[in-house]
């Protein structure tokens, strides 16, 4: 111990600090989040703002809110500024005191950091430095993650300050970035990813195992989904000519995701493309279908304009940020002859002129009436772009057929 005195005497006669211009920005970040066990591990971590800015840090005090989703938080290890540390370059020696953590009132905190001797540790702009880790119990998953700092540009009381050591003064740095969190992705929010593929059985080609793209030939498929103006979404996704193109896009389906207790109750639901092979995919043509929703079980149904929908038998167990495949062309569905089979693939039935579920007299009043029209029309049973005896002869061929989503 005499002799660890006599070196940080020794340092502290030689040590000369080399900035005044002290400016800080600190952020948060997410160093663990255990979904199982509820329990979030967060650092905080500070760095200089800029070459010129590059200082010796003495005391720290990190005011900061975080939200509802979170309670409990205390200090799971103190990192760099901890205990008695020594830098090579360049030489500092630095004893800091043990950290404190106050206040949960209206989720308001202090993350406390005392120098208690030495020159401070050196901070630069190059890295952020950790230099505590606080854990938390996580207990709302229906929340994000929404940590804020309490910084004086926003006109707080009292505030965050960090101390520079600067030879034998101390005085406060000026405040640079403040990176606050927010997070929808909380243990799965936001992470519900779906692959669906089906057939529509009016463009079916069951020779080539695909969909013909006529209605992509023809020019008519709109590049904003139609559901939301039929009134069975309340979305405004859109594409663009080149994905429908580029993308041998067959037509816009409606994705939903409902309740595994109770399958007539829909979470949420995405219009998305589906293209010749089948493959349904978000507007770009190649993602994922993505929903703001919880990992779990859920049953997944598909509704297109003019084909009877159709819904997973059981419900599906999704993981979090997995991109989970539901192939409706093979799995069990829901109901009976909630599908044509045609060889070895199940096809969505077509015919349904109004979407109401059912096929019968009126879809096919409806086809006769729009005959001879190239449009987007929803009595084009085969989506060639043009209504015609084919889309005439499905509705009949189909008649009396219902859909067998609850």
């Amino acid at each position: 111990m005499k002799k660890l005195i006599l070196l940080f005497i020794a340092a502290l006669c030689t040590f000369q600090a080399v900035s005044q211009n002290a400016k800080y920005d600190l952020r948060f970040s997410i160093y663990s989040l255990d979904c199982i066990n509820g329990k979030l591990l967060l650092d905080l971590e500070v760095r200089a703002t800029d070459p010129s800015a590059h200082f010796n840090i003495a005391d720290v005090n990190i005011r900061f809110t975080y939200g509802s989703a979170l309670a409990n938080p205390v200090i799971e290890q103190e990192l760099v500024l901890s205990g008695t540390v020594q830098t090579t370059t360049p030489q500092t020696l630095s004893l800091y005191a043990q950290h404190h953590l106050q206040g949960t009132i209206n989720n308001v905190v202090s993350y406390n950091v005392v120098l208690s001797g030495g020159h401070g540790y050196p901070i630069d702009d190059l890295s952020y430095i950790p230099i505590g880790r606080l854990s938390f119990d996580i207990i709302d998953y229906n929340l994000p993650l929404d940590f804020t700092f309490l910084s004086q540009l926003n006109g707080n009381f009292p505030v965050t300050t960090v101390i520079e050591k600067f030879n034998s003064s101390l005085r406060q740095a000026q405040e640079g970035t403040y990176l606050d969190h927010l997070d929808y992705n909380v243990c799965g929010y936001g992470g519900m990813k779906l692959r669906p593929k089906l057939f529509l059985e009016g463009p079916f080609d069951s020779s080539k195992r695909e969909m013909k793209i006529g209605a992509n030939s023809a020019g008519v498929i709109p590049i904003a989904q139609p559901y939301t103006a039929l009134g069975m979404h309340i979305g405004f996704e859109t594409t663009t000519a080149a994905v429908i193109t580029n993308h041998n896009i067959v037509d816009w389906v409606l994705v939903q995701v409902r309740s595994p207790s109770n399958p007539s109750i829909i979470l949420g639901s995405a219009a998305a493309l589906v293209d010749n092979e089948g493959n349904v995919t978000d507007a770009d043509g190649l993602s994922p279908v993505t929903f703001d929703l919880y990992q779990g079980p859920a049953y997944v149904s598909v509704i297109h304009r003019n084909h009877l929908s159709i819904m997973t038998k059981n419900s599906i167990d999704i993981q979090h940020l997995t991109i989970e495949p539901i192939d409706f062309t093979t799995i069990p569905l829901y109901g009976n002859n909630a599908a044509k089979k045609d060889n070895d693939d199940q096809v969505m039935w077509a015919g349904d002129s109004d979407t109401n579920g059912t096929i019968n007299a009126a879809d096919r009043s409806n086809a006769w009436n729009d005959r001879n029209l190239q449009q987007y029309l929803r009595t084009d049973f085969t989506l060639d772009g043009v209504i015609n005896a084919a889309d005439r002869s499905i509705g009949w061929n189909n008649r009396n057929l219902t859909a067998q989503t609850p």
